[in-house]
């Protein structure tokens, strides 16, 4: 079995959103995300250990995307905030996601937000519906004419159950939680990301 570390699809709440939408019909997945400010010595910014802060931490974001969208990506452009002075670019980036079933996904990934503002923020909008988690600690449906809104004490990002999941894979002799090939799906949008970066294009497959 290999597993990675995307945690955000096994949140509660991401897998409550999960359910109000149809397989295989358009969403538009936004997400955004009060990344902070780290030291340029930080351990996530170590192409060895950490990757960088879009290989080792949008990696999460994007795979969110994945997840809720259920389809394979058709292209792939990233826009950066130019390095001046404080400013670090992969620190500040715009992801913009196509699909092949025609959905759209969009990720902010930004240090340069105040620190009181909420880290993590996710909208899934189509079919006549809406789900908003907001930091994992709030979400709101939007169906029809009803709203529903669900609050949680606990920040719960995913972690707890990603692993009870993969415990209980092992136990029962079942397929590992995430499918490998949408693990590898994930890595090659990141990959593409960075592409998309360095080339100033737009990265199709």
């Amino acid at each position: 079995r290999l597993m990675v570390g995307f945690n955000r699809r096994f949140a509660p709440m991401c897998q409550q959103a999960k359910t109000l939408f149809e397989l295989n019909e358009p969403v538009i997945f936004s997400c955004y995300v009060n990344a902070g400010e780290v030291p340029k010595d930080h351990w996530i910014n170590d192409s060895a250990e950490g990757g960088g802060r879009i290989l080792g931490e949008a990696c999460h974001f994007i795979d969110l995307s994945n997840f809720f969208v259920a389809s394979e990506v058709k292209s792939v452009y990233a826009n950066v905030i130019p390095v001046r002075g404080a400013i670090e670019t992969v620190d500040n980036v715009n992801i913009c996601l196509t699909y092949k079933n025609g959905s759209l996904g969009s990720i902010v990934y930004t240090s340069l937000a105040p620190k009181n503002l909420p880290k993590e923020r996710i909208e899934i909008i189509g079919q006549g519906r809406a789900a908003i988690i907001d930091n994992f600690k709030n979400l709101v449906i939007y169906n029809k004419n009803k709203r529903n809104k669900i609050r949680s004490f606990r920040q719960a990002k995913g972690h707890r159950n990603q692993f009870k999941e993969l415990i209980d894979s092992i136990v029962d002799n079942r397929p590992s939680p995430i499918p490998l090939s949408e693990i590898f799906a994930s890595m090659k949008t990141t990959f593409a990301v960075l592409k998309s970066i360095r080339d100033a294009k737009i990265i199709s497959y």
